[in-house]
C-alpha cells in the first residue's frame, strides 16, 4: 500500500516527466540516463495504467509546444543516441515492458523501435531488431490465443 501511495505521488508531481527529460537531455550523463530508464521500468512494471502514463506523459508536455512526441519516442531516442550499451539495453528493456500487455501503445512502441534502425549505433540497431522479434512472437501467441478462444465460443454455441 505504501509503495503505491509513493508511486502515485511520484506521478502526480512529475517524476516520470523528469526522468524522460533526463533521458533525452544532451547534458545528462550516461549513468543518470541508465538509472532513469531503470526507474521508469519499475514504474511500468506496476501495471498497464502506469505504462500508459509513461507513454502519454512526455506527449502532454510536447503538446504545449506543438511538437509530435511521446514517452516512447523519448526512450527510443535515448536508445538511438546513447553511447553506452548498458543504457541502450535499459532502453530496450523499457520499450519491451511498455509494449507487453499494453495494446493501446504497442504499435507506437513498434514505430519507436523502427525509428532506432537508421541510427549510427550497430548495438542499438541489434537491440531494436531483437525487441521487434520478441514483440512479434508475443503478438502472434496472443492472436492464436484469441483465435482459440473464439473457436471455443463458437463450439459452445453449436453444442447448446
Amino acid at each position: 500500500m505504501y509503495s503505491y501511495t509513493f508511486l502515485v505521488e511520484f506521478l502526480e508531481h512529475g517524476g516520470v516527466l523528469c526522468l524522460q527529460e533526463l533521458c533525452v537531455s544532451s547534458t545528462s550523463k550516461e549513468i543518470d540516463k541508465r538509472w532513469a530508464l531503470r526507474v521508469l521500468s519499475n514504474v511500468a512494471n506496476a501495471g498497464t495504467k502506469y505504462k500508459e502514463t509513461i507513454c502519454e506523459c512526455y506527449a502532454l508536455l510536447i503538446l504545449i509546444f506543438a511538437l509530435p512526441s511521446s514517452g516512447i519516442r523519448a526512450v527510443a531516442e535515448c536508445m538511438a543516441k546513447s553511447k553506452s550499451e548498458e543504457t541502450q539495453e535499459a532502453a530496450r528493456c523499457l520499450l519491451e515492458i511498455l509494449a507487453e500487455g499494453n495494446p493501446r501503445f504497442a504499435d507506437q512502441v513498434y514505430k519507436g523501435l523502427i525509428g532506432v534502425l537508421p541510427c549510427d549505433s550497430a548495438k542499438a540497431q541489434q537491440l531494436a531488431l531483437q525487441t521487434i522479434r520478441i514483440l512479434q512472437s508475443l503478438s502472434d501467441s496472443q492472436r492464436i490465443s484469441f483465435e482459440c478462444d473464439d473457436d471455443y465460443k463458437k463450439m459452445e454455441l453449436i453444442m447448446s
